[in-house]
């Protein structure tokens, strides 16, 4: 009976502010990630509860916890996509993200596996495996201004400007 739905409502607090507001007033004003990311936590906690049972521990081994998606994260900065793959990997899930060749880089810097997948002819596909490793992640982070801190960010302006 559609008399007994739940409706539910999302509040997000500010943790620096305490600032609280609704997700449906940040549909209508909040940026890309603004929208997203909300969807991204309630997602991956749903998975989270249905493969762990809401009982996953870092220290403990547990089931396999596939959170697939498809062009996944495209609207986010990179701050917001480093934080919402932490917090899978916390809650015991394994993303596997689909994108296209524009987020190369951001899988580069996060993901421990890349598989490119390609046709060169009509008939054959292509795999071309890359594992990135921790040395080329930290290279990458460290050579993109989109991850940097005020203050790195601050010290690169004033050496630019002699």
């Amino acid at each position: 009976d559609y008399r007994n739905y739940f409706r539910f409502s999302l509040i997000m607090t500010d943790v620096e502010s305490g600032v609280r507001t609704s997700f449906a007033h940040r549909l209508g004003v909040g940026s890309g990630a603004e929208k997203q990311v909300p969807f991204y936590v309630a997602i991956g906690a749903a998975l989270s509860s249905a493969y762990h049972n809401g009982a996953f521990a870092l220290d403990k081994p547990g089931g396999l916890g596939l959170a697939l998606f498809d062009e996944a994260f495209m609207k986010m900065d990179p701050k917001n996509q480093r934080e919402v793959l932490h917090f899978y990997r916390e809650i015991g899930l394994q993303p596997v993200l689909a994108g296209p060749k524009g987020s190369k880089l951001m899988m580069q810097k996060q993901m421990d596996t890349l598989i490119k997948v390609s046709r060169p002819s009509y008939r054959r596909m292509a795999l071309t495996v890359l594992h990135p490793g921790e040395a080329l992640r930290a290279a990458l982070v460290a050579q993109d201004p989109a991850e940097w801190s005020r203050d790195q960010l601050e010290r690169a302006l004033r050496a630019a400007s002699g």
